[in-house]
């Protein structure tokens, strides 16, 4: 039987005490995403056991699971119990890779002097510069007040081809998410024991697809759901720099996402985009553009997942033989499709855990349009304070 075992995380970064007594803990974990995660329980004349600040580390089966900060305390108070009040408390919160949505790169990451640069610049490999992002904007090497406790990034091992990758004012999580969706690469940011930090580090998926197989005649597979969603653009104009009809521009299209769905048009702004040879990097500015203009488009495709209800079998364990992020097949009547495991919900009450492992592209539902809402509005303001 899987058993959880949860800690509180201190502000300062370290692993503080156990946790007794908690009814249920769940969690959704996304691939390069900032997963979430719930935990509740209830105290007789207490109190919640966490404060603002604060964070967890859990166990399964005595390994490190998960780790992240909490975003909301939710407390309700029983006055009428005999005993005294009794607490039914909830912590709900982002696992470590939400820590990146926490910070904005500003160009000038030591010295924060706007004056200093216009972008920060880095060129080399996707996976370094994933690693030099985080670790120059919230990591050991970020300006003071900036600095994640405890937030360290691995080696370079130099995954991905080598680029230049230029950022002014973007949400860090959302630019390494983009370096990493184009180089084919993953990233993490994992609770690490040894130096009780929070490790980020890049890697490449596991490809598991000839062996880790779900399927109906293997048994463990139980039942599955397929949901598709249109495309947010399959037809895509973005307009850098220039006045009037000498703007730059570049067009991008999907034609089989064109085929399948209808033609979706899309027209974005990017006059952080300049039509002038840059110094420090090697492209031109159409280079530039197009570049943004492919990776806008691949960002906008049809949402296709499946979820998936599995049948506990010993030779297909979750963690031992597959994982979040690793490729694997499922089998749907006669077709058979390799894809990432993009999201695993962990549900654990009782002493009985349930896992649900999603693959292909994630449609994040009513919360993650919300989400991508928002954060369309504040590209559109954003944009301008990048050029």
């Amino acid at each position: 039987m899987t058993v959880y075992t949860v800690y509180r995380r201190g502000k300062d970064g370290r692993r503080k005490e156990i946790i007794e007594r908690f009814n249920q803990f769940a969690a959704t974990m996304r691939h390069n995403e900032a997963g979430s995660w719930s935990l509740s329980g209830t105290e007789i004349s207490g109190f919640s056991p966490f404060q603002m600040g604060d964070g967890v580390i859990v166990y399964r089966d005595d390994e490190v699971f998960l780790s992240g900060f909490i975003t909301a305390i939710t407390e309700n108070i029983d006055e009428t119990f005999e005993d005294g009040h009794l607490t039914r408390w909830t912590v709900d919160g982002y696992d470590d890779n939400g820590l990146l949505s926490l910070r904005s790169i500003f160009p000038d990451p030591v010295g924060l002097d706007i004056a200093a640069a216009s972008h920060q610049t880095i060129t080399d490999a996707a996976g370094n510069a994933i690693l030099t992002f985080i670790r120059t904007q919230a990591g050991t090497d970020a300006a003071s007040g900036r600095v994640i406790p405890r937030l360290f990034t691995e080696a370079p091992q130099n995954e991905g081809s080598i680029g230049t990758f230029r950022a002014r004012f973007q949400p860090l999580l959302e630019f390494v998410q983009g370096i990493a969706h184009g180089a084919g690469l993953s990233f993490r940011l994992r609770y690490d024991e040894a130096s009780e930090g929070i490790i980020a580090d890049v890697y490449r998926a596991v490809d598991h697809s000839e062996r880790v197989i779900f399927a109906r005649e293997f048994g463990n597979l139980r039942s599955w759901v397929h949901k598709r969603t249109v495309p947010k653009a399959n037809a895509v104009w973005v307009v850098g720099q220039g006045e009037m009809t000498a703007r730059m521009v570049s067009y991008r299209e999907d034609s089989a996402s064109i085929e399948r769905w209808g033609r979706i048009e899309v027209i974005k702004d990017r006059r952080d985009i300049s039509d002038q040879a840059v110094a420090d990097d090697p492209r031109t500015p159409q280079e530039r553009l197009d570049e943004a203009a492919e990776a806008f488009l691949s960002e906008s495709v049809a949402g296709d997942s499946y979820e998936l209800e599995l049948a506990p079998i010993e030779r297909l364990q979750f963690r031992r033989d597959w994982d979040l992020g690793d490729i694997v097949t499922i089998r749907i009547g006669n077709e058979a499709i390799q894809a990432t495991v993009s999201e695993v919900k962990i549900d654990y009450a009782a002493g009985i855990e349930t896992v649900k492992p999603s693959v292909g592209t994630i449609s994040r539902g009513t919360l993650g349009k919300t989400y991508g809402e928002i954060r369309d509005i504040r590209q559109r303001l954003e944009v301008l304070e990048r050029i």
